[in-house]
């Protein structure tokens, strides 16, 4: 059985080796999670870290958990602010949330657009997972139709697309 106390203790925990841990008990076990409103709001939390990995993976676990969360809308909101972060983790890490959340979220224009301004970060980090990213989507979204036409119509409001 998952201590969802223990997990946010540890998410509040002065020991860095605690929080990252909390990190990965959410990843892992957000699913079976009782709280999810407060399992979203440790991982957003975790995003402020003063560690710089934690920030990024605690980001990048958003995109894990994306599809567990009962108001997708507010997880969204959530994630679309990190990834205009100053800080190059949380926005290298939002990059490759962005790559596994674009079948759940509301607003795909909204993904396209971010992933297109990333593409073009300062970071080059950041660029490469935008790149990343933007190609995981456009090779789901060709998957999920029956021909290029298809997907042509499907897709018209991405960059990418010709």
């Amino acid at each position: 059985m998952v201590d969802q106390a223990e997990i946010h203790r540890m998410a509040r925990s002065e020991d860095v080796e605690e929080r990252k841990r909390s990190v990965e008990e959410l990843k892992n076990n957000f699913a079976i999670l009782k709280d999810k409103k407060q399992a979203w709001n440790d991982l957003i939390g975790l995003t402020s870290d003063i560690d710089r990995y934690l920030r990024m993976g605690a980001t990048y676990a958003l995109g894990s958990v994306f599809s567990h969360v009962p108001d997708k809308k507010q997880a969204w909101d959530d994630l679309h602010r990190l990834t205009s972060d100053t800080d190059r983790w949380v926005r290298g890490g939002a990059t490759f949330a962005l790559g596994n959340v674009f079948s759940d979220v509301p607003d795909k224009k909204q993904v396209w657009d971010d992933l297109h301004r990333l593409t073009s970060d300062n970071e080059s980090d950041v660029r490469a997972g935008a790149n990343h990213s933007s190609g995981k989507v456009c090779i789901s979204e060709a998957c999920e139709v029956e021909s290029e036409d298809g997907f042509r119509k499907r897709n018209r409001k991405s960059p990418w697309i010709f």
